[in-house]
């Protein structure tokens, strides 16, 4: 019950940042539109942000899960980059508000744990002694955040073909990445 409260709870305040400002929806508003008291609100989550990451982080073990069960990286990047378009305009409501740095740190670590899960995965083994996969990681989870930060910000985009770039790149650039 509480993983669905937290969802419903997590829905009203979708809901209310897409009729306003995020910077001006309040608990007291969110609690209001699931029919709750702030008591129970505060019996699930901090506080607002808590709620937005939250909701990041159980959409990011979605789509992990989902892109798992693709055949190559570059399906997996669709995945990813799909995920990203068709929330577009919540994610931009978000990245204009006050609470951006606390949402890009919590991307940028999604994303980091999920190549770090796909270097292991190709090696067999843990890659957190190797200073260059480290690196590797490091380099293309921001360039994999800033496609994703463009798939937002941008128009329609072709998303298959960002994906595909992404994978020549790695597959070109270095022999240490998990497309290889």
């Amino acid at each position: 019950m509480a993983n669905n409260t937290k969802q419903v709870i997590t829905q009203a305040y979708a809901d209310l940042i897409a009729k306003k400002n995020i910077d001006r929806v309040t608990v007291k508003d969110v609690a209001e539109a699931c029919g709750i008291t702030r008591q129970t609100f505060y019996y699930h989550f901090q506080d607002l942000l808590d709620v937005i990451e939250w909701s990041i982080r159980h959409q990011t073990e979605k789509i992990i899960k989902q892109s798992q069960q693709e055949e190559s990286l570059e399906d997996m990047l669709c995945t990813f980059l799909t995920s990203a378009s068709e929330n577009r305009y919540l994610a931009r409501k978000i990245l204009a508000s006050q609470k951006r740095y606390q949402i890009d740190s919590l991307i940028v670590e999604s994303v980091r744990s999920w190549l770090t899960g796909l270097y292991e995965k190709k090696r067999g083994t843990s890659v957190s002694s190797d200073s260059q996969t480290q690196f590797s990681i490091q380099f293309y989870t921001y360039a994999i955040c800033g496609i994703l930060l463009e798939t937002v910000m941008g128009d329609e985009a072709d998303i298959r073909k960002k994906a595909q770039q992404i994978v020549q790149l790695m597959q070109s650039g270095c022999s240490q990445s998990p497309a290889m």
